[in-house]
């Protein structure tokens, strides 16, 4: 019993270093991406907010936490919530392995009701890879995408622009992966 109490532990300790690695890569790139976007904004009239501000799409649509949120003037608050806007001008995710799908694809689709939106980025943070996708006439978009460390994301609707180089200080990337990127 002793050994299948040790392999259980053992496994889990594995795990856990797993999810503690994206964890602090996700921490790290929405600290990046808070500051670089903070910095420009400040004083014109434009406010980010990272993970702790719910997005409401619709009254009977998705409401959830963006790991990045940008708003324009004055926040549009939800029933007279204030933890709550519906007016989001940027929104960026960070993706982890359990929520890529989701983000890419459902959530997507509803944030694309949000009128304000004008901007959706998506970050892995396994890889240095970024996808940028950006509202065009007739409520079409566009999808950018890049792995390039010397790109950068030119937020157009803000006035913003960020480097992947920012984006991804201090992100750690498995070991086999590193040499990938650096090509």
């Amino acid at each position: 019993m002793s050994a299948l109490l040790s392999l259980r532990a053992s496994t889990s300790r594995a795990a856990c270093s797993r999810c503690r690695a994206g964890v602090l890569n996700h921490a790290r790139l929405v600290r990046n991406l808070a500051v670089l976007l903070h910095g420009q904004l400040r004083g014109r009239g434009r406010e980010v907010a990272a993970s702790d501000l719910r997005l409401r799409v619709s009254a009977d649509g998705l409401s959830t936490y963006p790991d990045i949120v940008v708003f324009c003037g004055k926040p549009q608050f939800a029933d007279n919530r204030t933890d709550t806007i519906t007016d989001a001008t940027v929104i960026i995710e960070v993706l982890s392995p359990s929520t890529e799908n989701y983000d890419r694809g459902f959530k997507f689709e509803q944030y694309r009701r949000l009128t304000s939106l004008q901007d959706y980025v998506v970050l892995a943070q396994d890889r240095l890879h970024v996808e940028h996708s950006t509202r065009q006439d007739h409520d079409s978009w566009i999808l950018r995408e890049t792995s390039d460390s010397k790109a950068c994301i030119h937020l157009l609707a803000i006035d913003c622009v960020f480097s992947l180089v920012d984006a991804y200080e201090s992100v750690e990337f498995a070991q086999d992966r590193i040499a990938d990127t650096i090509k």
